[in-house]
């Protein structure tokens, strides 16, 4: 996320352009998050890029003071699918899966949708004002999501996520992404068994299920 970032659309008197007062300097900061359809949430903001340590630590933050054993659907970023993690999830004995989404289909993941919030309510509608963090702005801005299951929620009732709500697979693959045999579909693109996503319906579905991005 970027202090300058395009801001969106606003109202104003007609004839007279609305202006936004903004801090000036240019920050920069990233973010990482998980969703589960009962309405959790969690997050954490970073600077830099996500490479495959990086990674690892935050899975062992993610994992914090949770009992039950967790799958974890992630997209297909270069760092979720090094070696390093594979092997650092196959240390944890059980504690955590990886299961991955199709390539190039961010529309099949619920966690795109706290972006999208974000762009809609959070930072790229108020930008930060003078002598202001960047940083402590993303994390109220998060902190806000995390304190609103209902919200959370919400996100699976996409209509290309709606599987998140879908009590069991049918013998005909029903609409919005999934198929009978429990691998994602879209319109443009179809995730076979042989790409590690048999049986993703099932996963999806969990209630141990948390979706990243």
């Amino acid at each position: 996320m970027r202090s300058n970032a395009p801001l969106q659309r606003t109202w104003g008197v007609k004839g007279q352009t609305p202006v936004v007062a903004t801090s000036g300097k240019r920050q920069a900061v990233n973010a990482i998050s998980a969703v589960n359809r009962v309405g959790a949430f969690w997050y954490n903001v970073y600077t830099g890029r996500l490479n495959a340590p990086q990674f690892i630590v935050f899975l062992n933050d993610f994992l914090k003071c949770r009992r039950r054993p967790v799958f974890l659907v992630v997209d297909r970023h270069p760092a979720h699918l090094a070696k390093a993690v594979a092997q650092h999830v196959q240390s944890l004995q059980g504690r955590l899966e990886l299961h991955f989404l199709p390539g190039y289909a961010p529309e099949l993941n619920p966690d795109e949708f706290v972006w999208n919030h974000l762009r809609q309510k959070g930072i790229s509608k108020t930008p930060p004002g003078r002598n202001e963090s960047l940083r402590t702005r993303v994390e109220a801005d998060l902190a806000a999501v995390k304190n609103n299951p209902p919200l959370v929620r919400s996100f699976f009732r996409a209509p290309s996520v709606d599987y998140g709500l879908i009590s069991k697979p049918k013998a005909t693959p029903p609409p919005h992404g999934i198929s009978d045999r429990g691998a994602l579909v879209s319109t443009s693109r179809v995730c076979h068994g042989d790409c590690n996503c048999h049986g993703l319906f099932d996963v999806l579905t969990s209630t141990r299920s948390w979706t990243l991005s």
